[in-house]
């Protein structure tokens, strides 16, 4: 049967699909995601859109990944200076020595003598940048403990460092963990490898410096 200028709406319906059709349209998104999905990711297909490049670019972190954007960073460090326990504390509480065995540091005085709540004020090139930071120290036991936590700066910073000295020798253990902020934060992994490898270079100079 011919119709003149209207077409029938079953020529304009499409067929729904079968439940084997759904099955199929699942398994066929499913080995999309295993080569579009992210972890933490809100998955998308299920509001209809089946293109992979489509898929993947409607991704969007997650809470979770949010939080673990400003992941944080936590580096150790233990070494063994052929020193007493009290030259080595002296010049780790030196301010103005610092320069002479941090890398990064480009200068450095504190308020006072060395004291829980005194500030040390520093400038430090990391990453290609140079910044102003300013530290608290949090404990100080002469000989035996020094930490200082940081009150401004591109992360913040809390840094312990432990001293046990045996037979004229003394042992070091650094704990330093912090978050990294501002543009920083996006380079947790980079940021965590360099502040290791500056911490443990930093502390081989430390230990020459001592041992010289």
């Amino acid at each position: 049967m011919r119709h003149l200028g209207v077409l029938s709406p079953l020529v304009l319906s499409e067929p729904k699909p079968s439940v084997l059709q759904k099955d199929k349209y699942v398994q066929r998104m499913h080995r999309c995601s295993l080569f579009f999905d992210g972890p933490g990711r809100t998955r998308t297909y299920d509001l209809g859109i089946k293109s992979p490049l489509l898929y993947q670019l409607s991704y969007r972190p997650s809470v979770g990944d949010r939080v673990r954007s400003g992941a944080v960073i936590r580096v150790e460090h233990t070494v063994e200076i052929a020193r007493p326990a009290d030259a080595v504390f002296a010049l780790l509480t030196d301010p103005s020595r610092v320069p002479e065995w941090q890398a990064s540091a480009l200068e450095s005085h504190a308020d006072g003598p060395l004291a829980e709540g005194v500030r040390i004020h520093e400038r430090r090139h990391f990453l290609g940048h140079d910044a102003e930071t300013e530290l608290e120290v949090s404990a100080f036991d002469p000989g035996r403990r020094l930490a200082l936590r940081t009150l401004k700066g591109p992360i913040k910073l809390s840094i312990d460092h432990v001293l046990e000295e045996q037979d004229g020798h003394t042992s070091l253990r650094v704990t330093a963990e912090g978050r990294a902020h501002g543009l920083l934060r996006f380079a947790g992994p980079a940021v965590t490898a360099k502040a290791r490898q500056e911490l443990r270079r930093d502390f081989e100079r430390l230990k020459a410096l001592l041992e010289e």
